[in-house]
């Protein structure tokens, strides 16, 4: 965040700075649904209404991310950020009441929590743990100490973490693949039947397209609802890219995106074939 703040405080570099979407990664925090205290729905719903994102977009994102009121991000496939934007809010008297509703009252009772995290996150990830682990202390009296685990073991073990941090982002550009993680015998241990039949049925299904997206919409109604996590941000990653490198990967995009889309610098992509140097690229040469 400092660094791209120098680069924007100077109008050349400025014009340099261009915003993508990558591969429309939402950050989140999860719980283990079927553990105490979070087998309670009142116990989620009250940690989903004292994240301060708006706080956390000033304070710490800036434009490297945008607030996640659900899972899918904006720009992808199905995404209903604005339908579904009052269901996880900021507020925390209603989180309170809904602590107080679950058998806790300003925190009383409730255990001390680990929030565990993969080893090797950004400087952003970091910031955003310690202040929602601050929030969650300030809000509903809840103590909560900041764990990291080894990637891999964290991967390994991620079913039986009570409550963690993470991140998923597309394989391919539809919403089975990003709603898919949640059904299931999926990643986390969340399981819900109406949700399982929504995006297993629009999945395969051949018919209208609008009608499709209404059943992903509909399934992510659900989640976001039924609170498995607490959706912080979704990735929206700054590229510095020299006036010299030119064409048509850089161009704006149908929703007027002009950065160098996912897949990126990978064998699948074209950004390779989009680029070119121009001739007012420096030589190097005296």
């Amino acid at each position: 965040p400092a660094e791209l703040q120098i680069m924007e405080s100077d109008p050349e570099t400025a014009e340099q700075v261009y915003q993508g979407v990558g591969d429309f990664a939402c950050l989140y925090f999860f719980f283990d649904v079927t553990t105490e205290p979070f087998d309670k729905l009142e116990v989620r719903q009250a940690f989903s209404h004292v994240i301060d994102r708006e706080a956390m977009q000033q304070q710490i994102w800036g434009r490297q991310a945008k607030m996640a009121p659900s899972f899918l991000a904006p720009g992808f496939p199905a995404s209903n950020t604005e339908g579904l934007a009052d269901i996880q809010r900021f507020d925390p008297e209603l989180g309170k009441q809904l602590l107080a509703d679950a058998g806790y009252p300003d925190g009383e009772g409730f255990p001390d929590l680990i929030l565990t995290y993969r080893g090797g996150g950004t400087p952003l990830e970091d910031a955003t743990v310690q202040a929602y682990a601050s929030m969650l202390n300030e809000h509903l009296g809840i103590n909560v100490e900041i764990q990291t685990m080894d990637r891999q073991a964290f991967y390994d073990d991620m079913k039986s973490i009570l409550f963690g941090w993470v991140s998923y982002g597309m394989d391919y550009f539809d919403p089975s693949n990003m709603l898919g993680v949640w059904t299931t015998g999926g990643r986390h241990p969340w399981s819900n039947e109406e949700y399982d039949n929504l995006v297993n049925e629009a999945t395969t299904f051949l018919g209208d397209a609008d009608e499709r997206i209404a059943m992903f919409q509909e399934a992510e109604r659900i989640l976001v609802e039924d609170v498995p996590a607490v959706w912080a941000y979704h990735v929206s990653p700054i590229q510095l890219v020299k006036p010299y490198v030119i064409g048509p990967g850089l161009e704006p995009d149908n929703n007027g995106i002009a950065a160098v889309h996912w897949p990126g610098f990978a064998t699948m992509g074209s950004v390779l074939e989009e680029l070119y140097i121009s001739a007012d690229a420096p030589t190097g040469r005296e």
